[in-house]
C-alpha cells in the first residue's frame, strides 16, 4: 500500500510552511519546542494545516 503523491499546491503549500517554520527556528537561536512546531503546523495563519483545504487520507 502506497500514499498517493501530493500535489503541486500542496508541496507549494508545505515549502511555504519550511520557510515560516525556518523563520522561528532562526528567530528563536535554532530550536523551537515540539509544541511550537505543532502550533506552526497546525495554525500559523494563512499556512495551517486545517486551512490548507487538502483531503485526509485515511488508506483502507
Amino acid at each position: 500500500m502506497s500514499l498517493p503523491l501530493p500535489s503541486q499546491d500542496a508541496c507549494e503549500h508545505s515549502a511555504k510552511l519550511i520557510v515560516e517554520i525556518g523563520r522561528e527556528l532562526t528567530h528563536e537561536g535554532g530550536w523551537i519546542s515540539f509544541a511550537r512546531f505543532m502550533e506552526l503546523a497546525l495554525y500559523a495563519p494563512g499556512l495551517r494545516y486545517y486551512a490548507a483545504g487538502a483531503e485526509i487520507w485515511f488508506g483502507r
